[in-house]
């Protein structure tokens, strides 16, 4: 893994090409920074970026058979390894988010580009460690209010970023992670919407998580299942 370190960045999703070129196969470049002034989150919302949290972006290319799973198997990972280091069962809210108690704590953004065999994936994570976000669209908290102490946002990046390395290019099972992240899926009606063609935003009832990581839910009296980037 290649690390990148900055106190202050626009975005780390705006990668600077002298730095991707140095992506190779089974490499990750991991770029990271103390406040972002222009972070994004999901459909280009801004993501309001203060200091005392971890704001990184991930890039690496990998097999394409992966790009539609990626985003979960990211999910699983990092609920994985809070519950082994600090005890904390997040509850999951497909696709991209990871929560304590109604309130969000963690969230990732992917961008894909297939090159031949190959994805190159770009994953920014933004995790609420010293500091809750202030948004009106949802409830937020932080690790350090969770644990009731402060968190050294580098020894908690160091270690993160080594859990990630040692596992981002296994050979995953799809079944053993849904049925993992199934145990904590939020299924609660009022936190989805669903986009249909006719750009109506109805809310729906989650029911569970699919083995091909799309979601079944309930629409009206209809079962479904949507894939990831048809809900905001």
């Amino acid at each position: 893994m290649i690390s990148v370190l900055f106190n202050n960045v626009q975005s780390t999703q705006d990668i600077p090409n002298y730095l991707l070129n140095k992506v190779n196969y089974k490499n990750i470049l991991l770029i990271q920074s103390f406040n972002q002034t222009k972070g994004v989150g999901r459909y280009n919302r801004k993501w309001h970026s203060p200091k005392g949290n971890l704001y990184f972006t991930m890039i690496f290319n990998y097999k394409k058979k992966y790009i539609t799973s990626m985003n979960t198997f990211i999910c699983y990972l990092l609920h994985s390894y809070f519950k082994r280091k600090f005890n904390i069962k997040f509850d999951y809210k497909w696709p991209n988010d990871l929560y304590f108690k109604d309130q969000k704590v963690l969230g990732i953004l992917t961008q894909n580009i297939i090159i031949g065999s190959l994805c190159t994936f770009k994953i920014g994570i933004g995790i609420n460690v010293n500091n809750k976000i202030i948004n009106t669209n949802f409830r937020s908290t932080s690790l350090s209010l969770i644990l009731g102490k402060k968190i050294n946002l580098l020894d908690l990046s160091g270690s993160l970023q080594k859990y990630l390395n040692s596992n981002i290019f296994i050979e995953f099972n799809n079944l053993s992670i849904s049925n993992y992240l199934n145990k904590n899926l939020i299924k609660n009606s009022t936190s989805y919407s669903h986009h249909f063609n006719n750009s109506i935003t109805e809310q729906v009832k989650v029911l569970s998580l699919n083995k091909d990581f799309s979601l079944k839910i309930r629409q009206d009296n209809l079962i479904k299942n949507i894939s990831y980037g048809e809900i905001r």
